[in-house]
């Protein structure tokens, strides 16, 4: 930023924002490669892209001599970060909603593990057969979104469905 602060004061040509736009642009770039979807349908890296498009953005109001936004800037996302993380961490541990990634055995239907769950006092929103996250032919895969009649402790729900016959892995996405 302040190269090209100084070039516009020196010869007066050019954008003073240009170089800031191409930052951007080009740590946006970056951003977009560190987010990748697994195997089990899941969105990894959103974090850590906002966080290097954030600290670049800082980068440039430092570069600017723009400090008070930059450290405000950084309260901010120190907050975000962190209290807010540890607040979302406690109301999903409290929701009775949970998205499963569950792998079933060929040799059982998904309507069989599906009634039994059910039978569990689990009520089964939505059931999205998908590819298994190893490939493996002699199982089917399936993302459930099931909501708890009663509050549990989310480990012994996936106990219990793990138990089912027919189920070999279940896991919380």
């Amino acid at each position: 930023m302040m190269t090209n602060q100084y070039i516009f004061q020196e010869y007066a040509i050019n954008d003073p924002t240009r170089m800031a736009a191409q930052v951007i642009s080009g740590i946006g770039f970056l951003g977009a490669g560190t987010i990748i979807v697994t195997g089990k349908h899941q969105v990894k890296g959103l974090t850590t892209a906002a966080g290097l498009w954030a600290t670049a953005c800082m980068g440039l109001a430092i570069g600017i001599g723009f400090y008070k936004a930059a450290i405000l800037a950084c309260l901010l996302i120190f907050f975000v970060t962190v209290v807010l993380h540890r607040l979302d961490n406690s109301m999903l541990s409290k929701s009775k909603v949970m998205d499963l990634y569950i792998e079933i055995s060929n040799a059982v239907s998904i309507s069989s593990v599906a009634d039994a769950i059910k039978s569990q006092m689990i009520y089964i929103e939505s059931i999205e057969v998908v590819k298994p996250a190893y490939g493996n032919e002699v199982t089917i895969a399936a993302i459930m979104t099931i909501r708890l009649k009663q509050k549990s402790v989310k480990l012994d729900v996936i106990s219990n469905i793990c138990e089912i016959k027919g189920v070999e892995f279940a896991e919380e996405i």
